[in-house]
C-alpha cells in the first residue's frame, strides 16, 4: 500500500534500494567476518577510563599504544551478542554512519574470549548532547552581547 503522496513506482524503487542496501550490508558482514582477528586489549590500547556502560555492553576511552591515537571501544559480550548482531552494529557505523555529529567506526575490530570489539573515533569534546548546549548556550549568550 503506498505512503500517502508517494506513488506506487516511487514506493517499489524505494523498496528495491533497501533490498540493495540490505545485500550490501550482509556482504560486507560475511566479508568482515573472514578478517576478524583475536587480540589482547593490553597489548594493543591502553585502557583510559569508562566512558558509558549499557545493555548493550560499554565503551572505554582508549590510546593505540603505537599510534598514539585517542579512540572508544565499544565492547560488547559475547554471551548476549550473536556475531552477526556485532558485524551488523560494526558495518553500519563504518559505511553508513555519515552524519558529522555523531562517531565513525575506524576500521578496527576483533574479539577477545569474552567481547567482541570495534574502535570508534573518540568524541574528545564530551558526548553529542553536551556540546548542542554548550553551542545553544553560546549562541544565546552572543545574541544578549549584542542587545
Amino acid at each position: 500500500m503506498p505512503v500517502s503522496g508517494i506513488g506506487s513506482e516511487t514506493c517499489r524503487i524505494m523498496s528495491q534500494f533497501q533490498v540493495a542496501a540490505a545485500q550490501e550490508l550482509d556482504e560486507l558482514c560475511y566479508l568482515s567476518a573472514q578478517s576478524m582477528t583475536s587480540l589482547k586489549v593490553a597489548d594493543h590500547f591502553h585502557v583510559v577510563k569508562l566512558l558509558g556502560e549499557g545493555s548493550y555492553g560499554k565503551v572505554m576511552l582508549a590510546v593505540h599504544r603505537k599510534r598514539g591515537s585517542p579512540m572508544a571501544l565499544k565492547f560488547f559480550p559475547r554471551e548476549s551478542t550473536s556475531l552477526a548482531s556485532f558485524l551488523r552494529e560494526y558495518n553500519l557505523s563504518l559505511s553508513y554512519c555519515t552524519h558529522p555529529s555523531l562517531t565513525r567506526a575506524l576500521g578496527i575490530f576483533f574479539s577477545t574470549p569474552d567481547y567482541y570489539v570495534f574502535a570508534q573515533q573518540a568524541g574528545l569534546y564530551g558526548d553529542l548532547y553536551s556540546v548542542i548546549v554548550s553551542e545553544v548556550s553560546l549562541s544565546h549568550c552572543r545574541k544578549e552581547m549584542s542587545s
